[in-house]
């Protein structure tokens, strides 16, 4: 396109040379004005096309190094989320470690309860049987009192029906 703008400056700058007349120093003039130009014009148009590679090429590093710290930044958070995953996973162990010990204790300490409440059971049925036991022999030695005394008795009466 530049080129094409160049070319027309010469162009122009030549026919307007041949139309008007002028002196071999005027049209040398005009044809290193329009070289100037053209050269001027080129320059800048270089200029801008390194230029523009230029911020082409500073864009393309800016987006690799996002890309790069995205990356990075991914990676870390995957890295946290996987150590705080273990961390819970550790936690809940440990928690649930704690329950079972808990748990284990308690049951333990139920057993403990129950066996000496067994112990005291039968230590109790022990003393009722002694105390139903020498009940038992205190009225049989009542009743046998009772009944000697009864025969005693009734012999004396026996005793005195014969007699009389």
């Amino acid at each position: 396109m530049y080129i094409k703008t160049i070319a027309t400056a010469l162009l122009s700058a030549a026919l307007l040379t041949s139309i008007s007349g002028c002196s071999k120093e005027d049209v040398e003039k005009a044809k290193n004005s329009a070289e100037e130009a053209a050269n001027s014009v080129s320059e800048t148009a270089k200029e801008a096309a390194d230029g523009a590679a230029q911020l082409t090429n500073d864009a393309i590093d800016a987006s690799s190094e996002a890309m790069a710290d995205a990356g990075d930044a991914a990676s870390d958070m995957a890295d946290d989320a996987s150590a705080a995953a273990s961390d819970m996973a550790d936690q809940a162990s440990a928690a649930a470690s704690d329950m079972a010990d808990d748990a284990s204790a308690a049951a333990s300490e139920m057993a403990d309860d129950a066996s000496d409440m067994a112990n005291e059971a039968a230590d109790a049925t022990a003393e009722m049987a002694d105390d139903a036991k020498k009940a038992a022999g205190d009225m049989a030695d009542e009743a046998a009192a009772e009944a000697d005394s009864a025969a005693d008795e009734a012999n004396k009466k026996m005793n005195e029906i014969k007699e009389g």
